[in-house]
Order: structure tokens, then C-alpha cells, then sequence
């Protein structure tokens, strides 16, 4: 059973990051998250967006506009990275003075020629790091990583046709760090490819390239927080992949969703068996899954082989208002889930709506 509070929008919202902080308040502790927002105006042409930030209740509690539409964001710590579709690269960061939040521009980057900026990714989720990288993905084919440091953010690694076909360049639709490794990341694209990076070899060529598998573009990629092998990928073919990056000939599992991907998010569960993966299905809502495999009561898991993870990945709850204009895009686990109930926010893009959404008895 599912159970939301419903919200409306004043631009297109695309995507939903939750912090990983708690939002401090006379009233107490609570999650919070940030909603970025598109918009094109049909008429001029022009793209115009912000990011809002709401607390767990689905109340505004602020919101940045800015001069482009926002593809994606990601947090670091108390800094909001933003991928803009005019290609810049937004550092914000999230100030708090007393009950006043805000969200203050720190830097910026543009790169005129790369097409929309589509997503992004820090190296440092899991271990903190004073100058860590961020990767983007581009409209034209592309993924380029910055060095984010006290003078701003500084090109890195760029891979200029990382994504084509027929000689022509094809979306790079996502792009996501190995969080254990800081120096692997994997991108996805509308050429149907899903390849593997090691930003230590400078620009070289990708080290794996998964062109077999997947049956339309590849939009949709998160890594393991726990397991240092183990990632997922989403796909305009409706399917959800797991995969073991030692033996990508296949993955470990796949599981037909209820509509196509765009973004999939692991929340592993301490102390509990399996994880969750929560999916944005697009015209299919969302959905919830729990993935279990294998022996999980070991915590060598470098040791176990690629056979272990072709475990179970079950759907728990799914959430659709029915409507044929929804489209989700975004979203993001809130509190902590329990074995009863887990709480998710999410957005609808056409229908200018946001969802926050309680399933019980998963």
C-alpha cells in the first residue's frame, strides 16, 4: 500500500537528491531533499529552471533560481553539484542560519560546445575527500570529469565520442563513479552501450565495453554503496540489470520493471538482509525492489565469485497516479526504511508534480 502527500511544481521537475544531512529545526531533526527544475520556453527557445529544497513533509522550505534547466544533481557533503542544459557545471552549497535555509552559488564552469550536461556523479560518496572529481555526461556524446578544488572547478578527463553510433555521436544519458575505486566510472548510452572507465589511464579508450546486452538506450546506472564488484543499470528497454564488474559478459540478474528507466538508487539496510533499489519507471511510476543473494551473512565479499549475486530481486511496492501525462523522473529514499515501511520522494515531469510516498507492509 502506498500513501502520499501530493505537491505542485512551478516549472518541470526532473530530478530528486536527497541530502545526506538532516535539516535542523526547533521542531528537531528531519530529512529533507532538493528538486530540480526545467523549463523551455516554446516560443524563445530558451531553458530556465531552479532547485527547491522541501522537508520530509513535502513543505518548500527554499529555492535558487538559476539560468538554465536543471538534468541533474548530486550532493557532497554540505555542497550541491548541478548539471545545467546550457552545459555549466553548478557548485552550490547548503547554508543554515538559525531556521533560514538557503542554497548560496560557490562556482561554476560552462562548456559551450558540449550540448545539455545530462547527469553527473562525485568520486567521493562513500570516503570524503577535501578535492574530489566530479563526472558529467553530455547531450553530444561525451563525458569529461572536473577536479574540484579552492580555485574552482578545473577540466580533468575528457572523452569526446565516449558514446557513438554509425559515426555519429549518441547521448551519453548517464554517468556514475565506483565509489570504492574513486577512479572507475561507467556511462551509459542511446547507442545501447554500457562501458567501463579507469580515469588512471588518463584518456584512453574505455577498459569495457557492453554493447550486446541491453536492447535501447542505456539511461540509468548506480553503484553498490557495499559491494565493491557490484552496479546496476536501467534502460529504455524496461529492464533492470545487475552486474558483477569482473564478469560482464551477462549480468547477474535481470528483472523487467514497469516501465522504462531513468534513474535507479541502492539503499543498503545495516544490520538487515539484502538491499533496496528504488526505480524510476517513467510512465510506469516507481518502484521498490529488494535484492538478496547468495551467502549475505559473509562480509568477505571480495571473495565471493560473480555466481554469488544471481540471487532474487523482488518487487515490494510500486507506486502510479494512474494518469496518462506522468512521467517520473526523479527520486530519492527519505527516512530511514524499516522492515514495514519505506518513505521515497518523487516526481512527475509533465504533470509539474511531486510525490512523497510511504509504502507499508513491504
Amino acid at each position: 500500500k502506498m500513501i502520499h502527500i501530493e505537491r505542485t511544481t512551478t516549472h518541470h521537475p526532473c530530478s530528486i537528491e536527497t541530502a545526506p544531512f538532516r535539516l535542523t529545526s526547533d521542531s528537531g531533526d528531519a530529512s529533507f531533499f532538493a528538486c530540480g527544475l526545467y523549463e523551455l520556453d516554446e516560443g524563445s527557445g530558451k531553458r530556465f529552471g531552479a532547485v527547491s529544497l522541501y522537508n520530509q513533509n513535502g513543505k518548500e522550505i527554499s529555492s535558487l533560481e538559476l539560468q538554465s534547466g536543471v538534468l541533474d544533481m548530486k550532493w557532497s557533503d554540505h555542497q550541491l553539484a548541478i548539471a545545467l542544459s546550457d552545459a555549466t557545471l553548478n557548485l552550490v552549497e547548503y547554508q543554515q542560519d538559525d531556521d533560514l535555509s538557503s542554497l548560496v552559488p560557490k562556482t561554476s564552469i560552462r562548456e559551450e560546445t558540449y550540448g545539455l550536461f545530462l547527469s553527473l556523479d562525485w568520486n567521493n560518496s562513500l570516503n570524503f575527500s577535501n578535492s574530489p572529481r566530479i563526472a558529467v555526461s553530455t547531450q553530444l556524446g561525451g563525458l569529461q570529469t572536473y577536479s574540484v578544488n579552492p580555485s574552482g572547478l578545473q577540466p580533468d578527463v575528457h572523452f569526446p565520442d565516449a558514446h557513438m553510433m554509425d559515426g555519429q555521436v549518441m547521448p551519453t544519458w548517464i554517468t556514475a563513479f565506483n565509489p570504492h575505486s574513486q577512479s572507475t566510472i561507467i556511462s551509459g548510452g542511446d547507442d545501447m552501450k554500457l562501458k567501463l572507465w579507469d580515469l588512471r589511464l588518463g584518456a584512453a579508450g574505455p577498459t569495457t565495453t557492453v554493447s550486446k546486452e541491453h536492447e535501447a538506450g542505456v539511461t540509468a546506472a548506480d553503484w553498490h554503496p557495499s559491494l565493491p564488484n557490484v552496479f546496476a543499470t536501467g534502460s529504455y528497454d524496461e529492464n533492470i540489470r545487475i552486474w558483477d564488474d569482473r564478469a560482464l559478459r551477462r549480468p547477474v540478474i535481470t528483472e523487467k520493471a514497469s516501465g522504462g528507466l531513468w534513474r535507479l538508487k541502492w539503499r543498503a539496510r545495516e544490520g538487515r538482509v539484502g538491499s533496496r533499489l528504488v526505480a524510476a519507471c517513467m510512465h510506469g511510476g516507481l518502484q521498490v525492489y529488494n535484492w538478496s543473494y547468495g551467502d549475505e551473512s559473509s562480509t568477505n565479499d571480495e571473495s565471493k565469485g560473480p555466481e554469488t549475486y544471481q540471487g532474487a530481486l523482488v518487487p515490494l511496492s510500486s507506486f502510479s497516479n494512474g494518469q496518462e501525462g506522468q512521467l517520473i523522473y526523479g527520486l530519492d529514499t527519505l527516512a530511514e526504511d524499516t522492515e514495514e515501511s519505506i518513505k521515497l520522494a518523487a516526481c512527475s515531469f509533465y504533470e509539474n508534480k511531486l510525490y512523497i510516498v510511504t509504502s507499508s507492509k513491504i
